[in-house]
């Protein structure tokens, strides 16, 4: 079975591994960078403040009735802390569980490792990567963030935006010819996982300490720096194709 499955992998590697030209080189290598995707994970941060900061919170008149105050200063800023801290939280699980303990226990060679294969495939600048590949730490990140973001603020374009992040990036390892699809699986589900774990765990943590959540906010500029991050890729390679 797991014989089997190996082909299979190996097979659709080849299929999926192949020389786009200069225009796909730079689009594919520079999506792949982690650094590429700053001003996105700036929006990302810059909602969570917003939300935080535009959370009308329940209080007390004199007399007993409930009313509703925006104030509490240090409650806000505690739910901002928190909705950073599960990020960097669901950053480091799905980084360690997969680059510190899968990848050491498996050990299986990257594509771009594998002497079976690695001579069927395009490469990128030379880009190798690590010996071991499975799982892929690439996947498991942006899958883990991806779904935090989405339960977090659940709006349609949102959702689309960030499983399209999540999705080109997965794909941009295989074009880079670094990890084979089943690694991508793999970090697909510990990503989802993890990121739908660390959002139960969140409301949760909120519920106990009566921090409430805020439905009116409107996580437009991650969309939006989405698509302009793309834009800026597909400008960059064309720039790189006719330099």
């Amino acid at each position: 079975m797991i014989d089997t499955l190996n082909t299979l992998d190996h097979e659709l590697m080849v299929w999926l591994n192949y020389d786009g030209g200069t225009f796909q080189d730079a689009f594919w290598y520079t999506l792949s960078q982690i650094v590429s995707w700053i001003p996105l994970y700036l929006s990302i941060i810059f909602v969570m403040y917003r939300d935080a900061f535009r959370t009308v919170w329940p209080s007390y008149s004199p007399n007993g009735e409930l009313q509703l105050s925006d104030g509490m200063k240090q409650k806000r800023w505690m739910k901002f802390i928190l909705l950073l801290l599960f990020t960097a939280l669901i950053f480091a699980f799905t980084d360690q569980i997969s680059a510190g303990i899968i990848k050491p226990l498996v050990q299986r060679p990257r594509p771009s490792h594998d002497s079976s294969i690695m001579d069927q495939l395009h490469f990128v600048n030379d880009y190798r990567g690590g010996a071991y590949g499975f799982v892929s730490s690439h996947a498991a990140n942006c899958f883990g963030l991806a779904v935090w973001v989405s339960c977090l603020y659940k709006r349609r374009s949102l959702v689309t935006a960030m499983m399209l992040y999540a999705v080109l990036n997965c794909y941009s390892r295989i074009y880079l010819g670094v990890h084979f699809p089943g690694d991508i699986i793999c970090g697909t589900i510990l990503g989802i996982l993890c990121g739908w774990l660390g959002y139960l765990c969140y409301t949760r943590f909120c519920r106990r300490f009566s921090i409430p959540s805020n439905k009116s906010v409107n996580p437009l500029p991650i969309t939006i720096l989405f698509w302009a991050s793309l834009l800026a890729f597909v400008i960059y390679a064309t720039f790189m194709l006719f330099r």
